[in-house]
Formats: C-alpha cells, sequence, structure tokens
C-alpha cells in the first residue's frame, strides 16, 4: 500500500498514576499523527493533585517535580489534545485503558467526550501472530523487531506503536477504508 495514501490517523499512549479509573490519574499524553509521509508530535504533562507512587516514578521516569514545573491543568491539556487530533481515528496499542481514561476525564472537567473512533492495534497483532507468549507491547515490538524494551513515556510509546502499526499486515489498509 503506498502510505501517502493512507487516511490520517493518530497513535496515541498516556501515563497514569496506576491503573483505577476512580481514582488514579493521568500524568501524560503522547501521540503522533501520520498523514502519509508527514508525521507530526503532541506531548504534555499534567499536573495533579496527589504524590506520585514510587512504583510510577521508577517505570516512567517522571517526578512530582517535573509534573509541577511542566505539567498543564488537565482541562488545558484534554483541549489541546482534542485540537491536535481533530477528526482522526484513534490507534492504541490495548487502547481500552487510554480510551476508558480519556473519556473519564473529559465527563470530569465538564467537556464533550471524544467521539473519534478508537482502534486497538492489539487486536490485529493477536490475529497475525497468534502464539507469542503474552500481548504486551514489549512482547510485540520483540517480536516485530522493533525494540526490546518499551520506554513508558507516551510520545516515545506513540512512535514505537506507530512504526509497529506500518509492520502488521493490512493493518494501515484497514484504517484508510
Amino acid at each position: 500500500m503506498d502510505v501517502a495514501k493512507a487516511k490520517t490517523y493518530v497513535v496515541f499512549d498516556i501515563e497514569t498514576t496506576g491503573l483505577d479509573l476512580k481514582t488514579d490519574k493521568i500524568i501524560e499524553i503522547g501521540a503522533v499523527k501520520v498523514n502519509g509521509e508527514k508525521v507530526s508530535e503532541f506531548q504534555t504533562f499534567i499536573k495533579i493533585d496527589k504524590t506520585l507512587p514510587e512504583s510510577i516514578i521508577n517505570l516512567t521516569g517522571i517526578t512530582d517535580k517535573l509534573l509541577l514545573e511542566n505539567g498543564q491543568d488537565l482541562k488545558i491539556a484534554i483541549e489541546e489534545f482534542k485540537d491536535f487530533i481533530n477528526d482522526s481515528p484513534l490507534v492504541g496499542y490495548n487502547v481500552d485503558f487510554d480510551r476508558n481514561f480519556i473519556q473519564s476525564i473529559t465527563k470530569e472537567v465538564g467537556i464533550s467526550p471524544f467521539e473519534n473512533k478508537f482502534i486497538d492495534l492489539m487486536r490485529s497483532v493477536k490475529k497475525e501472530k497468534m502464539f507469542l507468549v503474552n500481548y504486551k507491547l514489549q512482547t510485540v515490538l520483540k517480536a516485530y523487531d522493533i525494540l526490546d524494551t518499551v520506554p513508558h513515556r507516551p510520545l516515545e510509546d506513540s512512535k514505537l506503536t506507530a512504526e509497529l502499526a506500518t509492520k502488521v499486515n493490512g493493518f494501515l489498509e484497514s484504517i484508510s477504508n
């Protein structure tokens, strides 16, 4: 397929303070918008009103000081992200986690929910690579000869997932249809 004819899509990822939708917060959003050969990037930190768990600091390298100095208000961050993606489909790896957090946040800050199509790249990977040990992003990136470890930073993870999307048979064609 000629990538230049592909529809514009956005690969995105978030980092959170944990896994619980009700009590945990988004601390960083990263995304890459792919429009043929043109790729643009989005990244933002989000201020939170609690201390980061040690496990998240160790996993991501994000610190309370980093969020305090570089984070912005949640509503502004979500609005900027919405402006960046516009009406493009949103691609993620195990996207339900990210979608649920993002959609929950729109209610919290009083803005309309995302109406974009969400596409889970993991589903395509599972069809193509049926015998992997597991389907964690790190395992899959290694199986596609992309990278051995996942940075656990949204912009970097989005770039890797965008690269993965180009290697999964038929995935880009499915976005274009």
